[in-house]
């Protein structure tokens, strides 16, 4: 073995480690999108309201249903209301729980605007995950619409804007 084979070996180690070892703080890690492409991969994007917050059943891992009443179409069509908004994590049929850092949560009640991706199942999931989930808060009469990423890392690309 020569000598730059065998100190890239223990280098390449390292780095693996370094990816992959836990560290505090850590969370979900995500490379941003335009809200151009949120609403072209979009197959509706709606103004809702949280109805009911469920586990879902039968699923076999652990997921939440969420339960909501549209209240304004913006793209799309939505053939009834309330729709099925479904997310990964929460607690499982056998009582097993799972959170996944930075997947959006609501609770009953709230407002969001939805960027939605339509199922096989009938229900929808949030476009990109999480990037297209905006909570709907009202400040000094506007509506503002904001992400909740504290627990997401963004991942900055050089070639990206």
């Amino acid at each position: 073995m020569s000598k730059s084979t065998s100190t890239l070996i223990p280098a390449a180690a390292v780095c693996t480690w370094l990816l992959l070892a836990p560290s505090p703080g850590s969370g979900l890690t995500y490379v941003m999108v335009s809200d151009k492409t949120l609403a072209d991969q979009a197959d509706v994007i709606v103004e809702v309201q949280i109805l009911k917050i469920d586990p879902s059943p039968g699923i076999g891992r652990p997921v939440t249903d969420y339960q909501m009443a549209v209240e304004h179409v913006i793209r799309g069509e939505v053939l009834a209301s309330p729709l099925t908004v479904r997310v990964l994590g929460g607690i499982g049929p056998d009582g097993i729980g799972l959170h996944i850092y930075g997947a959006p949560s609501f609770v009953e009640g709230q407002r969001a605007l939805l960027f939605l991706r339509a199922r096989p199942d009938g229900t929808f999931q949030v476009g990109h995950f999480m990037l297209g989930a905006f909570h709907l808060v009202e400040h000094q009469g506007t509506t503002l619409a904001l992400r909740q990423l504290s627990e997401a890392n963004e991942l900055a690309l050089p070639d990206r804007a």
